[in-house]
């Protein structure tokens, strides 16, 4: 049986399904904890955080979705989560002065991220590409890339928080970067736990080292450097991802014999 293809009657129809629940689960997180007096941004994170347990619960259960199976090739998919962050987080200047406050709002922003944007995309997303593959074409390179563009595509939602067109725009390019890459590491892994920990890790670095928190985190400024860095970051990601799925690929085609 194909890892990657478990036999379930009427996924499509079962992962909409899943979703919507998922959705409810955020707004039913959302109003009981607004009555706590947290701040918005602190009980929308924790929404997607529920939302995306929810998810991430029902795929495995009534999907049967392999999201959380014994982790394979542990080393090389520790180097390829540890590169891309060393990368994706090499243009952040100096340490800022410590904030436990804002230290612990930046991991559940992290989490919020990690968690609910990771069980879309390397999850129910990849998933569905990979099962509605077009014919003569790898699965494999289907679904990694598809899941990775759909990953940079959600993030054009921004521009619906005001956020300047071009700082999107390039938000979208290192987004489906960084998707592909983490699409790569999920399909050699099969365990969604690392990119959730890479994305997570990326995403609170990215909020506490940013004046404006969340809102300035995908801030890319004209200078040299910074355009220098995140060519580097996009190639890199890219790199990963494109080295990944290709042994992924051929591992598939010559299996090694036991």
């Amino acid at each position: 049986m194909d890892f990657f293809k478990p036999q379930v009657k009427h996924f499509g129809l079962k992962m909409a399904v899943i979703i919507v629940a998922g959705i409810v689960g955020i707004f039913v997180e959302m109003l009981l904890t607004a009555r706590l007096g947290l701040n918005g941004d602190t009980w929308e994170s924790l929404g997607e955080i529920a939302g995306g347990l929810v998810i991430l619960s029902l795929a495995i259960w009534w999907l049967r979705l392999p999201l959380l199976a014994k982790p394979q090739h542990i080393r090389l998919g520790i180097l390829a989560v540890l590169t891309m962050l060393v990368v994706g987080c090499l243009d952040y200047g100096p340490l800022p002065t410590f904030s436990a406050h804002r230290l612990g709002r930046a991991v559940l922003f992290g989490l919020s991220a990690g968690i609910f944007e990771e069980v879309i995309t390397r999850g129910l997303l990849l998933f569905l590409f990979y099962r509605h593959t077009p014919r003569h074409l790898s699965a494999f390179w289907w679904s990694g890339v598809m899941s990775a563009l759909c990953f940079g595509a959600i993030h054009l939602t921004n521009l619906g928080s005001n956020q300047d067109l071009k700082q999107t725009l390039i938000q979208v390019l290192y987004a489906t970067a960084l998707g592909l890459g983490a699409a790569g590491i999920y399909l050699l892994t099969h365990n969604l736990g690392f990119t959730i920990f890479l994305h997570a890790f990326f995403d609170a670095f990215s909020y506490y080292f940013s004046p404006g928190g969340a809102s300035a985190g995908s801030y890319i400024g004209d200078n040299w450097q910074d355009q220098f860095f995140l060519w580097v970051m996009v190639v890199v990601h890219v790199a990963v991802g494109i080295y990944l799925i290709w042994l992924v690929s051929r591992e598939a085609k010559h299996p090694a014999v036991s």
